[in-house]
């Protein structure tokens, strides 16, 4: 044991060297002077480094079109480093305290600042180890231009209106902006004076291809220029596209490109019914038609008949978003998943276990969350009950599973079953406590409250889960055990506590020989467990030795194996007296005599 912590979930450890450093925890629970430790959780290994990495060298600045490009050497090579990038108003940047990075995690030598400052023009760049420790700053760099570039260029075109093209800017002394068909340099001016408003409409596209350029100007000078093409691009949900209602669906909807150019990292989103449904990342050659799958929920409230609406978003660099909308209908139809409940006896006073199986009708891959809290923690989204005929609960339970084929655990802490289309998955056994005074027959209900498609990802999906009933039957043991006497009653710890006791049938209560019964002792919540066997009469006797720490009052009962009810068939007490505690204080009057 390394330390001994209280009640805290965060431990900070400062060690004296450098090096590879192996921790693991376990819990503990103390009840007087007993102890219990939990077993240790998954080892975890730190690499500790006091080493601060050098300066990165010859950090240069320049106006590009998508902003400012700062470029600079790494430092002389001592380990792996990423980077870490300052803007400042002041003239220099000698220190980074009390400034916030621009970006960190830079893992090259070269950066744009896409948001460029009319106040801040000074940059410095860090080198940061893989342990956190951040280097001196570079050399600083200076740049003060009065003409900055646009920083954000948006073009929406929807269904057959004209495309509208927004842009951002950060201000300074500027007149106000020019707008060019094609480039810059040698394109068609749009303006016969500068646009003061950063919007504009172009009434002159002929659902062609169109690039933009936009640059802002102070009536002497232009700015760098930003561009922008509008691919010709046509959108539409696949012919005969069909919904079902319960399932995971692939809607697919066919983007189609022109003849010369190709359109990377494109998305489509569906949006229908007040959600929204993205799809992976694609590439759309020149000339080339694709069928894209987006994945939709099957909701339940889904009307007959939706109106869908499907955006293709392009983003060929940062700051540049092209969106072409058009619209569609989608039929919907029932479908449902097959939820299953199998189990095996339900012992009176006892457990019942019980499996699901969870069956993927649908078109795509689905999860559902079978643990929490990396797994050290029951689910929060499947539930067992156990009810009887008036829907009264007598007992439930969450689902825990942390491992098992196809069964991982996310980023975000949550562990879920990965169910391919098609596929299957059947749970481990779960108990369900039955109540010892639980009518024979019974309804087991299990509920999955949503199903996931890529939780936690872009394109995630979450749908209201199903639920399933299952009738049981009780059964009850073939015999019980109780308790005839305790011996002594009340003892000062220093001899054995004897129990006696039998098992009886539980048809005839006749005593039956030779059957094992659990002796069970109880103190402040800990059970303390004691197989016997009957003799040949049916009888058994347990002497029972305290440990030496133990005091108060102590349960007895006397159980057949497969029970987990908690009934009292007996006590006894210890009255050892005990004490515990970490310091004390003694007043006493001056020039008083103890005796």
């Amino acid at each position: 044991e390394y330390q001994r912590l209280g009640a805290v979930t965060e431990f900070e450890d400062t060690t004296t060297e450098d090096g590879v450093y192996v921790y693991a925890i376990a819990s503990v629970r103390e009840v007087g002077a007993q102890e219990a430790l939990s077993e240790m959780s998954a080892a975890v290994s730190v690499s500790a480094d006091s080493q601060v990495p050098e300066a990165p060298l010859n950090l240069t600045l320049e106006l590009a079109a998508n902003g400012v490009k700062a470029e600079w050497e790494p430092p002389p090579y001592t380990e792996p480093v990423t980077y870490r990038i300052y803007r400042s108003d002041a003239p220099e940047i000698t220190s980074v305290d009390g400034l916030t990075f621009l970006a960190q995690n830079i893992a090259q030598t070269l950066v744009v600042d896409p948001n460029p400052s009319t106040t801040e023009h000074t940059y410095a760049v860090t080198a940061v180890d893989a342990a956190g420790n951040e280097s001196a700053p570079s050399n600083s760099a200076y740049l003060n231009a009065d003409l900055l570039p646009i920083t954000g260029i948006t073009v929406v075109q929807t269904g057959d209106a004209a495309p509208v093209i927004t842009w951002t800017h950060p201000g300074g002394s500027i007149e106000g902006f020019d707008v060019y068909l094609g480039d810059a340099t040698d394109g068609l001016r749009l303006n016969s004076a500068p646009f003061t408003e950063k919007t504009w409409t172009d009434t002159g596209w002929a659902a062609d291809a169109r690039t933009y350029s936009i640059v802002a100007v102070d009536g002497v000078d232009q700015g760098p220029a930003r561009s922008i093409t509008l691919p010709q691009v046509s959108l539409r949900l696949a012919d005969a596209s069909v919904l079902k209602r319960g399932i995971m669906n692939r809607l697919f909807c066919t983007v189609s490109g022109d003849s010369t150019s190709l359109v990377a990292n494109l998305r489509v989103t569906l949006d229908m019914a007040g959600r929204t449904h993205v799809s992976e990342p694609v590439n759309l050659n020149p000339g080339q038609s694709m069928d894209v799958p987006v994945i939709v929920g099957g909701y339940a409230d889904l009307a007959a008949l939706e109106d869908a609406t499907l955006t293709a978003t392009i983003t060929p660099e940062p700051g540049e978003t092209i969106k072409v909308v058009r619209t569609g209908q989608v039929t919907v139809e029932d479908g449902t998943m097959v939820l299953r409940i199998d189990n095996e006896e339900f012992t009176r006073g006892g457990n019942g276990i019980v499996t699901f199986t969870l069956e993927n009708t649908g078109e795509a891959e689905i999860e559902i969350v079978t643990a929490t809290s990396s797994g050290n923690q029951a689910s929060n989204q499947i539930h067992f009950t156990l009810v009887n005929e008036d829907d009264q609960v007598l007992s439930a339970v969450d689902l825990h599973q942390a491992l098992g084929a196809g069964v991982q655990t996310l980023s975000n802490g949550n562990t879920v079953a990965r169910i391919a289309a098609g596929g299957s998955f059947t749970s481990d056994p779960v108990a369900i406590p039955v109540p010892a005074a639980a009518p024979d027959n019974l309804v087991g209900r299990m509920v999955i409250d949503q199903v996931h498609h890529h939780q936690g990802r872009s394109d995630a999906v979450v749908m209201d889960g199903m639920a399933t009933t299952h009738p049981v039957t009780l059964v009850d043991t073939a015999y019980y055990g109780e308790v005839t006497s305790v011996i002594p009653a009340v003892s000062a710890g220093d001899e054995d506590i004897v129990i006696a006791g039998r098992a009886l049938a539980r048809a005839t209560d006749a005593p039956l020989a030779n059957v094992t019964i659990n002796v069970i002792v109880t103190s402040d919540g800990f059970d303390r467990t004691f197989p016997v066997i009957t003799d040949s009469e049916g009888n058994f006797s347990y002497a029972f030795t305290p440990n030496p720490g133990d005091a108060g009052v102590f349960n007895v009962r006397a159980m057949h194996p497969d029970l987990t009810d908690r009934p009292v068939h007996g006590t006894f007490t210890i009255t050892r007296l005990t004490t515990q505690s970490s310091s004390f204080t003694v007043n006493s009057p001056p020039n008083y005599e103890q005796v």
